[in-house]
């Protein structure tokens, strides 16, 4: 983590597919800078399908276009078991333990 830029966190819950992945994306926070760490809780998924993991990929993105970190942690098995699929798991920057769902 970050000494320099501020610490965002962002709780993700409920279904995320391909209906309501757009809504999600309004979810990256405003004012991630140089140096900001965003965590992203995905602890309170319910259900997702590859719609999920694309998010994820899109907010590695902006977090790197800004020059900042992200870490996803709590990822639910059906979500790990997706990115591993389409063998983007080692891309994705996740804690140890995803959440047993």
């Amino acid at each position: 983590m970050s000494d320099t830029g501020p610490m965002m966190r962002v709780s993700l819950e409920g279904h995320i597919d391909l209906r309501s992945v757009t809504g999600f994306l309004d979810r990256w926070p405003e004012g991630v800078q140089a140096g900001s760490h965003v965590l992203v809780d995905a602890g309170g998924v319910s259900a997702c399908d590859s719609s999920f993991v694309a998010l994820l990929i899109e907010w590695l993105r902006r977090a790197r276009r800004a020059g900042a970190t992200l870490e996803i942690t709590r990822l639910p098995q059906q979500a790990l078991a997706l990115a591993q699929l389409y063998g983007v798991d080692a891309f994705l920057p996740l804690t140890p333990e995803p959440a047993k769902t």
